[in-house]
């Protein structure tokens, strides 16, 4: 076999690839360029202002329309109408109360030389209120009712309003806000926060 014959002065090198990459890394580098002188161009203060400008008159235009909303608001229900309202809602109120739940609180308070002569509920805007009347066999007794009371979530601004001696012993009044909803929002709160 014959060797093939070179008549070239230097061996021959394949120079195409490495000017194929040059070439192709000059136009990546043009068009990240490009892309950068397009971001710049969207921040000159020439279009902020324009975004700016945008923002105030949308702002401008939502304070409008929020008086618009306000004076589209129509009159209130007269007197007459509130009055129907609060009696159907206090009629509700009333037939909603848990009684069972109520008398089961007060059974878990009550000393032992003490018994409740009546309960008297009373609705308000706040919420209700309770009037107890109790026979305690001694003072120490009526005021210990008081501190039992008070020291449950259910029962607020617990005070003994009359004290009078009796046969039996003697008769206290009291006054009381129930409120049965923040023992059952922390028995809710306790079911959810058990593991």
């Amino acid at each position: 076999m014959s060797t093939p014959l070179n008549l070239a002065r230097q061996p021959f090198r394949n120079e195409r690839l490495p000017g194929f990459v040059f070439a192709l890394a000059l136009a990546v580098l043009l068009v990240i360029t490009i892309r950068h002188a397009q971001v710049i161009a969207a921040l000159l203060p020439s279009r902020t202002v324009e975004r700016f400008s945008e923002s105030a008159a949308l702002e401008k235009e939502v304070a409008e329309l929020r008086r618009a909303g306000s004076a589209l608001r129509g009159p209130g229900p007269d007197s007459a109408t509130l009055g129907r309202w609060t009696a159907v809602k206090e009629l509700v109120d009333r037939r909603a109360f848990l009684w069972t739940r109520l008398l089961a609180r007060l059974e878990d308070v009550l000393p032992r030389g003490v018994r409740l002569k009546s309960i008297a509920p009373r609705w308000d805007k706040e919420g209700m209120r309770l009037g107890l009347t109790a026979v305690a066999r001694t003072p120490a007794e009526g005021f210990e009712l008081v501190e039992s009371l008070e020291a449950l979530p259910d029962f607020e601004e617990v005070l003994p309003t009359s004290k009078n001696p009796e046969a039996q012993g003697y008769e206290f009044q009291y006054e009381m806000r129930y409120m049965p909803q923040a023992t059952a929002a922390q028995n809710a709160a306790g079911v959810e926060g058990a593991p």
